[in-house]
């Protein structure tokens, strides 16, 4: 089972880089997908201002990003515009956690696999500790939610380092709903 995790993260993390070299928005093939149109503004001055909710998390994108389900696994959750993807899965923490037990535990250990002059960790709501790292020129901003045995592992990346600080409010600044977390 911790193999199949592995497997579907490092699938994952593929995708969402190969998108982020290419710098193309991210798409999905859901009848949920929408669109708005790419605002000609400074995207670090855009507000945060369209509310989602993905299977109890709860975070908040501006209008300039597409969103949809990933098709064939409707508890990956992704956003894109012309400069940031990102993508927000929803699971069990034995699946998403990597043997983690809390987020800090988690950003630890993505802090050790990718050495400290190439990755920091912060935290905005004191439950949820995000990483952020560069390689190859692309800055991704990753953090492990979790609320009982439910984990959602978010992500985002951006060719352009100067929109970390942005990657950090959609990744780093998430909420809990419980009341909205599926039952199985």
């Amino acid at each position: 089972m911790k193999m199949i995790a592995l497997i579907l993260a490092l699938l994952m993390l593929t995708a969402m880089l190969a998108g982020c070299a290419k710098e193309e928005e991210a798409t999905a093939t859901d009848s949920t997908t929408t669109s708005a149109p790419t605002s000609p503004t400074d995207p670090n001055n855009q507000t945060l201002n369209v509310e989602y909710d993905h299977c109890g998390l709860h975070f908040k994108l501006d209008s300039t990003y597409s969103v949809g389900l990933l098709e064939g696994d409707k508890n990956t959750f992704t956003f894109g515009n012309d400069q940031i993807s990102g993508s927000v899965t929803f699971g069990k923490l034995a699946d998403l956690g990597d043997g983690a037990g809390t987020s800090q535990a988690y950003a630890d250990a993505l802090l050790a696999k990718y050495g400290q002059d190439n990755a920091w960790i912060g935290t905005s709501t004191g439950f949820g500790y995000y990483v952020v790292s560069t390689n190859g020129g692309v800055t991704t901003v990753e953090c492990l939610y979790i609320h009982g045995q439910n984990a959602w592992l978010t992500s985002a990346c951006s060719t352009d380092s100067q929109l970390t600080e942005k990657m950090v409010q959609l990744i780093g600044r998430c909420g809990l709903n419980a009341d909205e977390i599926p039952v199985e």
